[in-house]
């Protein structure tokens, strides 16, 4: 029997180097946004979170107006195969969660991000905009913004065959993809992404709907829902994700993420006219009158930056690399 297959071996090496670019890429930003230094741990508990919220968003609703109960317009969900039981259900579901998000997110999204984003920085460079904070943190958000969409159009286009596949539930897989590619490129981290997908996808199962339009498994005996009702209030035969109500909680979600990442790049750009984050010291004095000769004759450094702006650099360098060994590994 065969563990470990050359499929396997080009995802985690790819996923090593997408690692290492990602891990240069944020070095690059002086000082970083504040999500990039959220610990793994947070991250988890946030797309747990997430997970647990848009669920409670999404069928409370169709439960509280009867949307699942026996009526006119009810059908029974499509059968499944035997039970498979709890805990091999959310086991499962750890495994393929995590696979499609290091194939769409960890690997796709972040390594044309990144790619994206040097060469972005080149064009500042040349303009001589890559030093003051700013222009690169912004370049590092937009660049991942636009992947993101393009990989969850590419996400959303992988979902539209599937069984009882609607506008609104096609719209909801893309809307969920830009959710999970936010926490990805914004915390450095797929372990957020991770457990919402896992979350989601596992406890939509064990309560009996369908996920993405195929039933996998009946519900747990004397628990979850055999049928719903056809429309937005339940999602009908796809499913929970083709409910309008998950639409909605997904829209909130997504606006909560952007404009905590947009507040996260405007808090990098100092306010008080300084161009490298250092604390502004005032008029100068007589005294200085040599320290600015002797910057005036003393050049830049190999890089092009002045000594001051090398020194910030490699303390900048120096304690966020310190940041990124104190997490857990993703």
């Amino acid at each position: 029997m065969r563990f470990f297959s050359i499929a396997d071996g080009v995802l985690l090496g790819l996923c090593l180097l997408v690692g290492l670019l990602l891990r240069w890429v944020l070095r690059r930003l002086e000082p970083p946004p504040a999500s990039v230094g959220t610990p793994s741990w947070r991250s988890a508990a946030e797309g747990t979170g997430l997970a647990v919220g848009l669920l409670a968003a999404t069928i409370v609703p169709a439960f509280v107006a009867g949307g699942y109960r026996q009526g006119p317009g009810w059908q029974a969900y499509p059968a499944s195969g035997d039970p498979i039981g709890p805990a091999l259900t959310w086991l499962f579901f750890a495994v393929q969660a995590l696979l499609e998000e290091l194939v769409f997110r960890g690997v796709a999204m972040t390594l044309v991000a990144a790619v994206l984003f040097v060469l972005v920085r080149l064009l500042l460079r040349r303009w001589g905009m890559d030093h003051p904070p700013g222009p690169l943190q912004w370049a590092w958000l937009w660049a991942g913004l636009a992947v993101n969409l393009l990989v969850s159009a590419l996400f959303g286009l992988v979902h539209a065959d599937n069984p009882n596949a609607t506008p609104v539930a096609v719209l909801n897989v893309v809307l969920i993809s830009l959710v999970l590619g936010l926490l990805v490129w914004t915390r450095a981290s797929i372990l957020g992404a991770w457990a919402l997908h896992w979350v989601w996808n596992a406890s939509i199962v064990t309560l009996g709907f369908p996920i993405s339009g195929i039933r996998i498994a009946p519900p747990i005996d004397g628990f979850g829902v055999t049928g719903a009702r056809d429309g937005l209030l339940t999602g009908g035969q796809f499913g929970p994700e083709g409910a309008l109500s998950c639409t909605i909680a997904l829209v909130l979600i997504l606006c909560a993420l952007v404009w905590q990442s947009l507040r996260d790049v405007l808090a990098t750009i100092p306010t008080d006219g300084t161009s490298d984050g250092s604390v502004h010291r005032g008029p100068e004095t007589p005294d200085s009158d040599e320290s600015n000769a002797g910057s005036e004759t003393g050049g830049t450094d190999a890089g092009g930056d002045t000594p001051s702006q090398g020194s910030s650099r490699r303390c900048a360098d120096t304690a966020f690399d310190a940041r990124l060994d104190s997490r857990a590994p993703r």
